[in-house]
């Protein structure tokens, strides 16, 4: 092997590998990698997260029974009570 043909092998493996590079950005900029937007993310589940969590505290304030029972006696006095869940409250004498 002479250092002509040498000389030779060195350029057309130079071209071989200009060419592919040039494919390969043609091809990147054919078709763009989406990125996620971290930030976008975050707040999607931390919503998902709120909308769950307001609604297990609504099911336990209206479906939750906390007390059952029958009381006797004479009712002094009733007042309707609540910001959000409206009750009647009294005391029995």
């Amino acid at each position: 092997m002479n250092y002509h043909s040498l000389e030779n092998n060195i350029k057309s493996v130079k071209k071989f590998i200009m060419e592919d590079i040039r494919t390969t950005e043609t091809v990147r900029a054919a078709s763009p990698v989406k990125k996620r937007n971290g930030v976008k993310r975050f707040f999607m589940k931390f919503s998902i997260f709120i909308i769950l969590l307001l609604s297990v505290y609504i099911w336990w304030q209206y479906f939750y029974v906390f007390g059952e029972g029958v009381k006797s006696g004479s009712l002094n006095y009733v007042v309707k009570k609540g910001n959000i869940f409206k009750t009647y409250e009294g005391k029995l004498i």
